[in-house]
């Protein structure tokens, strides 16, 4: 059962995700997240009570839980994915595949070894940290912790591939590949909050990431992050920036929350995600539901595509609240969110590169609903 400490930092940032959607329509998405991004206080506290969700409640209970840890399954499915040499067997694969449908397009493969460079998107308190065989670079709008960097992922600017013959200075932290700044703000502390604890004093020097190169990181997360992003146009783009940050035969994690369990129509949109991000290059291989979240993998297919300059300008990946217009019925999700954890718990379900009839019996009718535990 949530406790209520616990439901006041849920219903907190729904009403953030909320109120960004609602500021969309209104104002129109560009206005409405310059504007979302220049409220410092409500960021900050955004970042704070997401951080005390993940740090008190869903860490805690999940601890080294790969089964219904987002964390570990995501540690466990990188490290599978490189130690175990999956990404030759994909190589393998799709070069099977060029040659039987007498295939045209260019070649890409990358060399990986330990440490894994992994940028992790939306991440306010850089849970990966510890992981010894990552150097993990954490990005979120609004900084929880010194050790991310602020960066608006939405805006950020992506440059040409470093030359193969350019030795990097420092090729354990990636910086060669990130253009920075520091952000001088001033010193201060929120005077009211949510909880009336969660004020903490703001960072003098903060240091941004204005720009990356293209083909740096071995693997990219979206932890909780296309369903805070209030347009399905602009959850696209952030999958085509990410496609281009990634080397090739990198990949793309995607975790994003689900409060039911049943069968729904909604696999049709998770679905429709799988064939719209392989038309860009993406090419899924690996799904599993677990407690309250979908986790998904995307490899960036060493088949180099031709990519549509009209998909680019208009591809889509839509969720749920993007169809759901009626207040009452988005309060209605809310609700069965914060009440889902007294439900029976989900069967675990994993597919690998296909299979959507074993999808279609476990995605729930909100699934991008916050879940209150997972």
């Amino acid at each position: 059962m949530s406790s209520e400490r616990h439901l006041l930092l849920s219903s907190f940032i729904k009403k953030i995700h909320k109120d960004l959607r609602t500021n969309s329509e209104t104002l129109g998405v560009d206005r409405a997240w310059k504007e979302h991004c220049k409220n410092e206080s409500a960021l900050k506290e955004y970042a704070q009570c997401m951080k005390l969700l993940a740090t008190q409640h869903w860490d805690k209970k999940h601890k080294e839980d790969a089964k219904n840890s987002r964390n570990a399954w995501i540690v466990h499915q990188i490290n599978d994915y490189f130690l175990n040499k999956i990404y030759l067997a994909r190589r393998k694969k799709e070069a099977t595949e060029k040659e039987m449908n007498c295939l045209t397009c260019p070649v890409k493969t990358s060399d990986f070894q330990e440490p894994y460079s992994l940028l992790d998107v939306g991440s306010c308190y850089n849970p990966f940290k510890d992981v010894v065989n990552f150097v993990t670079t954490a990005i979120d709008i609004c900084p929880a912790t010194d050790d991310v960097f602020k960066c608006d992922f939405l805006n950020l600017s992506t440059l040409d591939p470093i030359k193969d013959d350019v030795q990097p200075r420092e090729p354990k932290s990636c910086r060669d590949n990130i253009q920075m700044e520091n952000l001088d703000l001033p010193s201060e502390t929120d005077p009211e909050n949510l909880l009336g604890e969660l004020g903490e004093p703001k960072r003098k020097h903060v240091p941004c990431i204005k720009s990356i190169h293209c083909e740096s990181f071995d693997v990219v997360v979206f932890s909780l992050l296309l369903e805070y992003i209030p347009c399905s146009k602009l959850r696209f783009q952030c999958c085509v920036k990410a496609y281009h940050i990634l080397k090739h035969e990198g990949i793309l994690i995607i975790i994003t929350p689900d409060s039911k369990h049943q069968t729904s129509p909604n696999v049709q949109i998770m679905k429709k995600w799988k064939l719209t991000l392989q038309e860009i290059g993406f090419k899924r291989i690996k799904y599993e539901k677990l407690t309250h979240i979908h986790c998904m993998i995307f490899r960036k297919s060493s088949l180099v595509p031709e990519i549509n300059d009209v998909l680019l300008s208009q591809g889509e990946l839509a969720i749920p609240q993007d169809f759901n217009k009626n207040s009452s019925e988005n309060n209605e999700n809310d609700k069965r969110s914060n009440d889902s954890d007294t439900r029976p718990e989900s069967q675990c379900v994993s597919i690998n590169d296909s299979g959507t009839k074993a999808e279609s019996q476990c995605v729930s009718n909100d699934f991008m609903s916050l879940p209150s535990d997972h």
